[in-house]
Parts: C-alpha cells; structure tokens; sequence
C-alpha cells in the first residue's frame, strides 16, 4: 500500500460514508485494477462522474480512473489494455464488469487548447491537484484515493454539489474558450440527474459571450450531447435557455418554440424514447427538406432518422380509441416507434 500524499498536490479529507459504500461495492475487476496499479507502487484515483453521482446516491454509468502511472508504464500493468487515447494519457482496459470497459488516464497538465477542441500539448505528471484543475466544472474535479481512502475536493465541488449550483474550475470564460463543447455540457448539467444545476454568475455569462467556440466543434460532438440533454427527466426550461442564450441555433438553427415538450414525460419511458419523442416535437414546425438537412448535419444515426422522420409527420393522427381494431392496427403500424410517438402525442 502506498500513500499518494507527496505527489497529490492537495490534502486530502476522510472518505464519508457514502463513499465507503461505493468502495466496498466495487465490482471485481476494478478492485483488481485498483489493486495492481497500487502494488506496482504508483497511486490511483477514482475520478469524475462516479464520485460526483455517488454523493448524489443516483446510479453510476462510468467509472473513470486516474493515476501517477504513464500510459507505458499501465501498458505493462494490462498487457491486454488498448491504448484508446494514448496521446492524451488514456488507455482502455476491456472489462465484462458492472461498468464495461475501464478507462486510465495519466495525470497531466494541458497546455494551450489551440482549436477549442484538444491541447496544443499535454504534459505527464504526478500532481493530483494539477490534474483536477484542469476539469471543467467543479462538480467533476474531485477525487477519491481508494487505496488510503481520502477525499479530494480542492475547488468545493462537492459544496457546488448540494447547492445545486454549477460553476467553473477557474475563469469561466477560459475553460469554454479551451473547449468549445463544454458549452453543451453546462446545460446538459443543468438537467442532469444529480442535479438539477443553475450556473452561477460567471458561468451563465460566459455562456452567452462565447456561444461563437461552438462553430468549432463538430456537429456530431453537439449531438452526443445535445441527445442526452434531451433524455432527461426535465428539460423545458433548459432548451428555453439554450433559445434565449443563442444555443439552441447551433443545434437546430430556427428553432425556437420549445414551449410543452416536457408534456412528453410519462410513467415508465426510457431515456431513448424521451429523446427521440422529443427531438420529434422541436422538428415538427419544419418542412421535410429542413430537417432532413438539420439531420444530415447532426449525423444521427440511421435509427434516429428513420423514427424521427416517421413519427414528426404523425403527430396530431390518433386512432379511434374506442376500437380495438383501430388501436391493434396502430400498434402494428407504429412498431419499435410505438412509445415514442405516444409520448410526443401525450
């Protein structure tokens, strides 16, 4: 067992027990990984969203982790890792655990982001503190060491956390500059399931000043994002935010009536429905050619297009629902696109 203290760059508290819980919970493979990296002797930190959702006792979905290790060094670790992004410090550990495939990455320190999108060069390092100030919101820059069971929070994320409120590490207009995308995941965050989240002051400005870092980022990124944002429980006020802030032109350009798409909630849709109800709904003003043109751009998914296009044109055609036979036929008919035609027509 080795303590990460001298090269972490920051104190570290005592776990609480929430996170105690998520430690003794661990599947078997990431108590395995923790275990090697740890007896290799270097150190290893649980980072980004499992230690934010776990304060927020909501389901974990990734499990990312951080070590003083370079990626050579982890590649000797894992013989069978794959090195996913080795100029950023990540490589990837196959895994048929809880949380699939685990990622490691390499503390480091950026340098200049030269296109909005990715560092002009990235430095290696052994300084945990370095490394978190780096993240994007202080909600995502706290860590946890599993091996001395220490919690490290050196920008108060975890007060951020409870406040309900979502800031930047550092100068809000920097960070949205180094990373023209992180401008998405700001209001993705403020529906978030651990949330929601309101940016304070200097983030909901920053916002709006430098909506002009989306026009370098990819279309494609903008939907990943924009995808998930539309799969949360809440989301009305949000796209009206994205529509007021100037966003929403960079996702669907003219769109602006986002008003009644929460209607489509409904006990027991999955994420995925919810999404592509509405995604129907904010596409339903436009004429064919616009949205197929919306959606060339956004490069969604065959599967996307083929259910969006089909459902938009239906919405307003019920069938009779005093008969049976109306109501099979419309079953039939509709298929796999069944939930999320009824939950835009709801």
């Amino acid at each position: 067992m080795t303590s990460d203290e001298p090269t972490s760059g920051v104190d570290g508290k005592s776990l609480c027990s929430t996170h105690i819980d998520l430690l003794e919970n661990l599947d078997s493979t990431l108590k395995m990984i923790i275990s090697k990296i740890s007896e290799s002797g270097f150190s290893i930190w649980i980072v980004g969203g499992a230690v934010r959702d776990s304060l927020s006792e909501i389901s974990l979905h990734d499990f990312d982790l951080a070590s003083d290790a370079t990626p050579s060094q982890l590649m000797q670790i894992f013989p069978s890792s794959i090195p996913t992004g080795i100029a950023f410090g990540t490589i990837t550990i196959p895994s048929q655990g809880d949380f699939g495939d685990i990622e490691i990455t390499t503390l480091r320190k950026d340098g200049t982001y030269f296109d909005r999108r990715r560092p002009e060069s990235v430095r290696f390092g052994t300084s945990l503190l370095e490394d978190l100030n780096r993240r994007d919101f202080k909600i995502n820059a706290m860590a946890i060491d599993p091996i001395n069971l220490l919690f490290y929070d050196p920008h108060g994320g975890r007060k951020d956390l409870e406040s309900g409120i979502l800031s930047a590490v550092g100068e809000a207009s920097q960070r949205l500059e180094e990373d023209g995308l992180r401008i998405m995941r700001a209001y993705r965050f403020m529906c978030h399931d651990s949330g929601p989240f309101i940016p304070d002051e200097n983030l909901s400005q920053a916002l709006i000043d430098s909506v002009q870092n989306l026009d370098s980022i990819s279309r494609e990124r903008i939907w990943m994002e924009f995808s998930t944002l539309l799969s949360y429980q809440n989301v009305s006020e949000v796209l009206q935010r994205m529509v007021d802030d100037g966003v929403m032109n960079y996702v669907i350009p003219g769109c602006n009536d986002v008003l009644g798409i929460d209607n489509c909630n409904f006990e027991g849709i999955t994420g995925y429905n919810l999404m592509i109800g509405r995604l129907s709904l904010l596409l339903k003003s436009f004429d064919e050619e616009t949205v197929t043109q919306i959606l060339n751009e956004l490069l969604v998914s065959n599967k996307v297009r083929n259910s969006v296009t089909s459902i938009r044109k239906r919405i307003g055609i019920i069938p009779n629902t005093e008969s049976k036979g109306c109501l099979r036929r419309y079953r039939i008919a509709l298929g796999g696109d069944l939930v999320a035609q009824m939950s835009a027509e709801r």
